[in-house]
């Protein structure tokens, strides 16, 4: 939130008070949008000048180092380690933990795209994707996809983000 990068006297010196934007408890961003990393968000590069993106990041770091700070930026925290989670407690491929429900295998999934081409939009078919619905202004799919696929669909170099979707627009 505001204050809580500069502080609620910075917020009172500026006129006291909220200019009704209302930033969503879980990214800190707008309402709709995804959380964003300094330097790349959903829709690629952004923030200041200077700032560093994504791939210039990847420039340095080994395949390894690499993989897991795709993992880490692109997947959902909710969503990692849910196929071995599924594997080891879910009954027939079907578990919930939280908000997020896999059945038979599958995980309602909200995908946003750097690039959603149709060619880049099968590649993610090819995992396995059941696209539900699509979002062509902010490039952003929502299906879903097989539990054990979550990772290769991060770590897809178009990919921005995978969370679970958001609930009570899609049923399972």
């Amino acid at each position: 939130t505001y204050e809580g990068v500069f502080g609620v006297d910075s917020l009172k010196a500026q006129g006291g008070g909220y200019s009704g934007y209302a930033p969503s408890a879980r990214t800190g961003v707008g309402m709709l949008g995804p959380p964003v990393m300094p330097g790349a968000g959903p829709a690629g590069p952004a923030g200041p000048r200077g700032a560093v993106t994504e791939a210039e990041l990847e420039e340095k770091m080994t395949p390894e180092e690499k993989r897991e700070f795709r993992l880490k930026n692109r997947l959902a925290e909710e969503l990692h380690g849910l196929a071995q989670k599924v594997a080891q407690e879910g009954q027939d491929g079907n578990l919930t933990i939280g908000n997020v429900e896999v059945k038979e295998g599958l995980v309602k999934v909200a995908i946003w795209l750097a690039d959603d081409s149709e060619e880049n939009l099968a590649k993610l078919k090819e995992l396995g994707l059941q696209i539900m619905g699509q979002a062509k202004s902010v490039r952003m799919v929502i299906g879903k996809l097989p539990v054990d696929k979550l990772e290769e669909a991060a770590l897809l170099d178009f990919v921005r983000l995978v969370e679970p979707a958001p609930g009570g627009y899609l049923t399972l």
